[in-house]
């Protein structure tokens, strides 16, 4: 069995690939229905350049899917930044445990 990849490396492979208007369209709605956690900027990359292979498709189809990314780029980005945040607290609060009560 060939080697599995996450989603955005197998998603760059498949814009690649993609020989039809309705090949597009449908990764369009894959990507637009999946949270991708990374390879944000890569995707859109590729998405990009293959887009201005056919100058002739619709604007929403061209930007769509750059757009969707960058939001979701924003997405990711907060939800690290929180979570980064959240264990922060949790080891200054486990560095409290056991200490005394300091006198006002």
């Amino acid at each position: 069995m060939a080697d599995r990849r996450p989603f955005h490396e197998s998603i760059v492979g498949a814009i690649m690939n993609a020989a039809t208007i309705d090949q597009m369209r449908l990764l369009d709605n894959l990507i637009n229905q999946t949270k991708i956690p990374k390879g944000h900027d890569e995707i859109a990359r590729v998405w990009r350049e293959k887009m201005q292979l056919w100058s002739t498709l619709e604007e929403s189809l061209a930007n769509g899917v750059p757009d969707c990314l960058e939001n979701q780029k924003r997405e990711a980005e907060a939800e690290r930044r929180a979570a980064f945040q959240e264990h922060t607290e949790f080891v200054e609060a486990l560095g409290q445990i056991g200490t005394p009560p300091q006198k006002p």
